[in-house]
């Protein structure tokens, strides 16, 4: 039995799991480090409704080159091991596709 590929993570996020075993977590809005993050969890319809420029994520990857490569692109030290939050959609994209390829990236983009 395989694990799904998407998850539901909180009502602000999402967790996507790829054929490689590569993983990653991004979470906006309230209680993340992104934009719109000190909104009031007492409205909840104001939730559902607002967006964010940016994200949070974590990831997991077993491969420590791709690791030290997505912590670097995005500004972060790889021994913070961490969140790495004010994510904006073209890094989140990038991300994405890194952890997609996996070993099969064989150059920095």
């Amino acid at each position: 039995m395989s694990k799904a590929a998407f998850t539901n993570h909180k009502h602000n996020g999402v967790f996507l799991e790829f054929p490689n075993g590569n993983s990653i977590s991004t979470i906006w809005g309230v209680g993340s480090y992104s934009d719109n993050h000190d909104l009031d969890f007492n409205h909840f319809s104001t939730l559902l409704k607002q967006g964010s420029m940016t994200c949070e994520i974590m990831f997991k990857t077993t491969d420590d080159e791709l690791r030290n490569r997505i912590f670097s692109k995005c500004g972060q030290d790889p021994d913070d091991d961490g969140v790495i939050g004010w994510v904006n959609i073209t890094t989140w994209l990038w991300v994405l596709n890194q952890l997609a390829k996996g070993k099969e990236n064989t150059k920095e983009d």
